[in-house]
């Protein structure tokens, strides 16, 4: 599998997680109305417009990608709205983390994943 396939599956298997996630689902379902569906666990295709945008993010952060987005955007201002605490964006770390190491990824490109989200978590907590 191709560095960008696995991309798209770890955030896809992320998203599946975390919106469900007690501690920070709510955040996730803020970001997205569904109908017809239970609330607290919406299905991932009700996300099917913002996961492109956060794969094509992690492109641009892991491959080196550039000009993935018709309009980029500040990560930390895009999700000022969300008044993440630092417990949830531990959370985040922790799910994140946890699904990187269930993926298929070589060690290697696991670990600069790993790295590149530390290095994002630290900025919101800042």
């Amino acid at each position: 599998m191709s560095n960008s396939n696995q991309i798209h599956s770890v955030v896809t298997s992320f998203y599946t997680k975390a919106i469900t996630d007690p501690i920070i689902g709510f955040h996730f379902r803020k970001i997205q109305a569904f109908q017809g569906s239970d609330p607290l666990k919406p299905p991932i295709e009700a996300f099917a417009h913002h996961i492109p945008r956060i794969v094509n993010f992690w492109r641009m952060q892991l491959l080196e990608e550039k000009n993935l987005e018709e309009v980029p955007f500040n990560l930390l201002k895009t999700h000022e709205y969300l008044g993440l605490r630092r417990g949830q964006i531990d959370r985040w770390l922790l799910l994140f983390i946890e699904t990187i190491n269930e993926s298929d990824c070589t060690e290697e490109f696991k670990e600069t994943w790993q790295l590149k989200a530390r290095h994002f978590r630290s900025k919101f907590s800042s």
